[in-house]
């Protein structure tokens, strides 16, 4: 099958001009379909394993970040910390890389119950992204993720009305620069339904909920972790 074949190539790293570049797998090279879930993290930690000795180089910033980002994929914030980081050895902390990495940090401490941690450091990095406001090849990718995170944040502090908010513009920046049925998308539709259900929008909450769901059940499969989540909310709503 594609798994035995796989296994038997080494496919990690590419030679181009001379140099090592490390490839990313999203997806199956021999059938195509979408890698994602419990194995996705484990190929990309087999990844990881084959680069983390090396010199920090570009390719390695880069690897670094899309690994960290499998790993929060699967809720997994203490090891996409570590990644990034190793991925911010020597940078500014106003590049915008490394903006990042702090929205994402913060997306970790509202994640493990510290959502008064989580804003602080997202109110100090306001002005910091607003710097970049003109610039449209690097603000959409500081703003959309600052916007989701602010949103659980406040939805951690039980200001939902706030909260929704943040989801609405993030559900705007992940359609437009995502695709409507991206995993992004589909995880900013799911937390703005629920949102929409604590303001008491209820039954506009439990379907886009209910869409969400089928959805990410069609394109990522019943056991990636945001359809998990999904399905739990859905149950716990009764969608």
């Amino acid at each position: 099958d594609c798994l035995a074949e796989m296994a038997k190539r080494d496919e990690w790293v590419t030679i181009v001009d001379g140099r090592e570049r490390i490839n990313v797998w999203m997806s199956c090279s021999l059938c195509h379909q979408a890698v994602n879930g419990a194995l996705s993290i484990e190929m990309h930690r087999r990844r990881w394993r084959h680069i983390r000795d090396g010199p920090i180089t570009e390719d390695k910033r880069h690897a670094c970040r899309v690994v960290s980002n499998m790993f929060r994929e699967e809720y997994e914030h203490d090891a996409a910390d570590r990644l990034d980081d190793e991925a911010n050895q020597g940078l500014a902390r106003d590049e915008p890389e490394v903006l990042v990495s702090e929205i994402m940090r913060a997306n970790s401490l509202f994640s493990v119950t510290n959502p008064d941690v989580a804003l602080e450091i997202l109110t100090g990095m306001r002005t910091k992204i607003e710097r970049y406001k003109n610039d449209p090849n690097i603000y959409p990718d500081l703003r959309a993720p600052y916007v989701e995170v602010m949103s659980g944040t406040l939805d951690k502090l039980r200001r939902f009305e706030e909260a929704l908010l943040f989801a609405n513009e993030a559900v705007e920046l992940a359609t437009a620069y995502c695709g409507l049925e991206s995993a992004t998308a589909l995880r900013c539709r799911a937390s703005q339904a629920e949102l929409l259900i604590e303001v008491g929008r209820v039954d506009e909450g439990k379907a886009i909920l209910s869409q969400v769901l089928a959805t990410q059940t069609r394109i990522l499969g019943a056991n990636h972790a945001d359809t998990r989540y999904t399905k739990r909310t859905c149950d716990s709503w009764s969608c």
